[in-house]
C-alpha cells in the first residue's frame, strides 16, 4: 500500500517538474538565502518576457507539491524542494557529460576535461568564498555552459565566464581577487611587432613582466582607496613595477664596502702595491656593486667615494691603464639597467684638515673624472654616473674659482652636481637628503603629491586647501607603511 502511495507522490512530483520554467524557479530560489518578492523572481526567471507566461500558475503548482513556500515577504524554497533540485542538477550533470565533452586548455600548456569541482575549489581557495556559495556559483557556471555550443575553452576564458557570473550575483570583491593579471594579446602583439629598436628580447620580457607587477600592486597589495589615488593622478609613485619589491635607493659609505672587500676576499691584500692587486680591487669593487643592483630601483649612492676608494689610485704614468679599467667598468655598470639613466652616484668629499695630501687626492679625482668623460666620448651609449662634489671644503678661498674652472673644463658637466656641505646635505638623484653620510641606510621611496589638483579642488579656499593637503599626506604615510 505504501509503495502505491509513494508511486503516486512520485508521479505527481514528476508531472509538476515536467515544465522547464518550474525547474528554473526552483534553481533560482535555491541560490538565494532570503525570501524573494514575486516581481523580482518573475523578472529573474523570465527576463523581459513577463507577459508571455502565467507565472502565478507555475508558482501555485510548486506550492501544492510542497516545493516552495510563500509569505508576505516573498517566496523561498522548502527543504524538500532543495533536495529535489539537487537531484535534478545531478541528473543534468550526468546528461551533460553523456552528450558533450568539454575540454579546457590550462595555463600549464595542457588540456583536461571540464570539472565542476575544480571551479568550486578555485572559488574557495583563490576567491576566499565559503564552500556553500562556491558550490552554487560553480553549478550556475556549469548550467550556463551546458546551454552553449562551446566545446573547447582556455583557462583565461573560463575565468572571464566565472567572473561574469560573480558580478551578476553582486560578488564584486570576490571577482576583484580573481582578476587575471597580464597584458592583453593586442598590446603584447603591438609590442612584439614594434619597429622601436630599443625593444630587445630582454626589454620585451621586462615590459610584460612589469605590467603584471604593476597590476598586482594596484589590485592586490594596497587598498583600493590608495590605488585610486595613484590612478586618478592625485599622487605619483616612482618605479611602479618594482614599488612593492625593493627600496628606491641605497646609500653606502664607501669605507664599509672597502672594509668588506679586505676582510672577506683573500685575493685583495690590505696593502695595494702590485698591478694585480689593483686589478683585483677594481674587480671585487665592481662585483659588489653588481650584487646590489637588483635590490634598488633608482640609484646606489657611494658616500666619500674619492677618499675611501680613489685614494688608492695614486698611480705612476706606466700604470695609467688601471684608470682606464676602472672607468670602463663603472661606465658598463649602468648598461645593465637598459633604461639609459644613471643608477650609480659617487660622492667626492674633501675634509677641511687636508694639507699635503689635498693636491694628490684632487689630482686623482680629476684624472678619474677626465677618464670617464674620455671613455664616454668614445662609447657614446655609455651612461656616466652622477658625481656629487662638496665644493665647500675642496679649495681654499684664494684658489677656489681657478680650481673649479680647471675641474669642470674637461668633464661632462651634465653629470656633476655641486653642493655646499656646510649648509646643505648630499642629495641623491631623486633630490632626497642624505642626513648622516657616515652611516649606511635605505631610502625607502619618494611619493609625490599633485598640488595642482588640490589647488583646483580648494578653489582659492586656503583652509580647504590645507585640509585636503593634510588628507593626502596621511594617505602618503599610509602608503609608506604598506611599503615598509
Amino acid at each position: 500500500m505504501n509503495t502505491d502511495k509513494n508511486q503516486n507522490i512520485l508521479e505527481k512530483q514528476l508531472k509538476t517538474l515536467g515544465q522547464k520554467i518550474r525547474i528554473d524557479i526552483l534553481k533560482k530560489l535555491k541560490n538565494v538565502q532570503n525570501q524573494i518578492s514575486f516581481s523580482k523572481l518573475q523578472k529573474e526567471v523570465l527576463g523581459h518576457n513577463l507577459s508571455s507566461v502565467n507565472f502565478s500558475f507555475h508558482l501555485n503548482a510548486l506550492k501544492k507539491c510542497d516545493l516552495i513556500l510563500s509569505s508576505e515577504e516573498g517566496y523561498s524554497i522548502t527543504i524538500l524542494g532543495r533536495q529535489i533540485t539537487d537531484k535534478i542538477l545531478s541528473i543534468e550533470q550526468i546528461l551533460n557529460k553523456q552528450s558533450k565533452v568539454r575540454m579546457i586548455r590550462t595555463s600549464k600548456y595542457s588540456k583536461e576535461l571540464f570539472d565542476i569541482n575544480k571551479i568550486e575549489d578555485y572559488l574557495v581557495i583563490e576567491g576566499e568564498l565559503d564552500r556553500f556559495l562556491a558550490r552554487q556559483i560553480s553549478h550556475e557556471v556549469e548550467e550556463r555552459l551546458s546551454k552553449t555550443n562551446i566545446e573547447y575553452m582556455t583557462t583565461p576564458l573560463m575565468r572571464e565566464y566565472i567572473n561574469a557570473v560573480l558580478l551578476e550575483n553582486s560578488l564584486e570583491e570576490v571577482r576583484h581577487k580573481l582578476t587575471r593579471l597580464g597584458t592583453p594579446p593586442f598590446e603584447a602583439l603591438k609590442l612584439f611587432n614594434s619597429k622601436d629598436k630599443s625593444i630587445t628580447p630582454e626589454n620585451f620580457i621586462t615590459k610584460l613582466g612589469s605590467d603584471v607587477s604593476e597590476q598586482f600592486l594596484l589590485l592586490n597589495l594596497i587598498p583600493k582607496h590608495l590605488a585610486d589615488l595613484y590612478l586618478s593622478g592625485e599622487i605619483a609613485l616612482l618605479h611602479l613595477n618594482y614599488w612593492s619589491l625593493r627600496p628606491l635607493s641605497i646609500y653606502i659609505n664607501t669605507k664599509t664596502l672597502i672594509e668588506f672587500i679586505f676582510h672577506k676576499l683573500p685575493n685583495v691584500p690590505n696593502k695595494i702595491e702590485k698591478s694585480r692587486d689593483f686589478t683585483n680591487l677594481i674587480l671585487a669593487f665592481m662585483n659588489f656593486l653588481y650584487s646590489l643592483k637588483q635590490y634598488y630601483s633608482e640609484d646606489l649612492i657611494l658616500g666619500d667615494f674619492n677618499n675611501q676608494f680613489l685614494s688608492y689610485f695614486d698611480l705612476p704614468k706606466n700604470k695609467s691603464y688601471l684608470f682606464n679599467l676602472l672607468s670602463t667598468q663603472i661606465l658598463r655598470f649602468n648598461d645593465h639597467f637598459i633604461d639609459q639613466k644613471p643608477h650609480l652616484s659617487l660622492d667626492f668629499n674633501y675634509n677641511n684638515d687636508l694639507t699635503e695630501d689635498y693636491n694628490t687626492q684632487y689630482e686623482i679625482d680629476q684624472k678619474f673624472l677626465n677618464q670617464l668623460t674620455k671613455e664616454k666620448s668614445t662609447y657614446k651609449n655609455h651612461i656616466i654616473p652622477l658625481s656629487f662634489l662638496d665644493y665647500s671644503k675642496c679649495f681654499n678661498s684664494d684658489l677656489r674659482n681657478n680650481a673649479l674652472n680647471e675641474l669642470i673644463s674637461n668633464i661632462d658637466k651634465n653629470n656633476i652636481i655641486f653642493y655646499d656641505g656646510n649648509c646643505s646635505k648630499l642629495l641623491n638623484s631623486s633630490i632626497i637628503k642624505i642626513l648622516t653620510p657616515k652611516e649606511n641606510f635605505l631610502i625607502l621611496d619618494k611619493i609625490l603629491i599633485n598640488l595642482h589638483m588640490i589647488s583646483a579642488e580648494a578653489n582659492q579656499n586656503d583652509d580647504l586647501f590645507l585640509d585636503l593637503l593634510q588628507e593626502k599626506l596621511n594617505f602618503v604615510f599610509e602608503m609608506f607603511d604598506y611599503k615598509e
